[in-house]
């Protein structure tokens, strides 16, 4: 599931999100606002979409977001408050690609002021949004919690495993 966000500076660029996705198999879900509202608060869509994703994340469920705002930043700020949450402000594809593989974001915000309906359709029509992350292989297990991984680059790591998927430490 596709999680999506938007203040009024990103608002018109999530209703067009909202007509790409299903064009693309995606399914998504509008966690607001729902309407044009000069006034309002963008941490609040923010902690909507990454609660929700991080949420599906714990219960096991493949979850992303795309947050909408003006600049990108200020909903990346207010997400990556919410515990398991994984913002990243992306520009073009290449960021996006990057922040998924090497970062392992689970949420990706767009600048409305920013990018041109193009360069967005760019980014989200690609099958990173909700395929793999960065740890999908588990090599070996070691003891207690502790499994070496390889990440999508091949790079071995060791890591120190809280909940299946969730990274607490690594080497």
């Amino acid at each position: 599931m596709i999680y999506l966000g938007a203040d009024h500076g990103g608002f018109e660029l999530r209703e067009k999100i909202k007509k790409w996705l299903p064009e693309w198999n995606y399914k998504y879900q509008d966690m607001g606002n729902e309407k044009l509202e000069e006034g309002d608060d963008y941490p609040a869509f923010a902690f909507r979409v990454a609660e929700q994703v991080a949420d599906d994340e714990r219960d096991g469920k493949e979850a992303f977001g795309i947050l909408i705002c003006r600049s990108a930043v200020g909903m990346v700020i207010a997400a990556n408050k919410i515990h398991g949450a994984r913002a990243a402000a992306v520009y073009n594809k290449k960021m996006a690609v990057k922040s998924r593989e090497h970062n392992n974001s689970n949420i990706i915000a767009l600048s409305g002021d920013n990018l041109t309906e193009d360069e967005a359709k760019k980014i989200g029509k690609v099958d990173f949004l909700v395929q793999g992350t960065i740890y999908p292989d588990i090599i070996e297990s070691g003891t207690g919690d502790a499994a070496v991984i390889k990440s999508h680059h091949n790079v071995v790591k060791t890591v120190l495993v809280k909940l299946p998927g969730e990274v607490k430490k690594s080497n």
